[in-house]
């Protein structure tokens, strides 16, 4: 519960950083609804973590969100020609991304890793997957 506090304190914090955004009186989020668990359709609905995220800051701050479903590789170009006020996705904060627009603070740090039944010790990388025929 206190991970939780202390994440939603940050975001709040982060997300008060642009004023003339959060004037208005609906804020309009760009999203794509298709990584769960943290943003996805359910009955034709946007659910997920990003989703009662936004929900819990507008029960703190009273700001209306009002969540559009998109491309992934439109988020940006939106939040850029101001079709979205923010973006709430499972994007990484490239140093490519990070030349046009602002992120805030990490809240989740996702890590890749090679599953193996054990019996083949050789894979100790990725690189050692050349060749192999691999799952996902």
């Amino acid at each position: 519960m206190k991970k939780i506090i202390k994440l939603l304190s940050v975001l709040t914090v982060s997300l008060f950083v642009s004023i003339s955004v959060f004037a208005k009186q609906v804020v309009y989020v760009g999203t794509n609804a298709e990584f769960a668990p943290f943003e996805y359709l359910e009955k034709n609905q946007i659910v997920g973590f990003d989703i009662d995220l936004l929900n819990a800051i507008s029960k703190e701050t009273g700001i209306e969100f009002k969540v559009k479903d998109m491309a992934f590789d439109g988020l940006l170009p939106a939040l850029q020609t101001k079709k979205v006020d923010l973006v709430i996705a499972g994007m990484t904060a490239t140093p490519e991304r990070q030349k046009t627009v602002l992120f805030s603070k990490p809240y989740f740090t996702a890590k890749q890793v090679i599953i193996t039944k054990g019996e083949d010790k050789s894979l100790k990388s990725f690189d050692n997957l050349a060749g192999k025929k691999v799952g996902v």
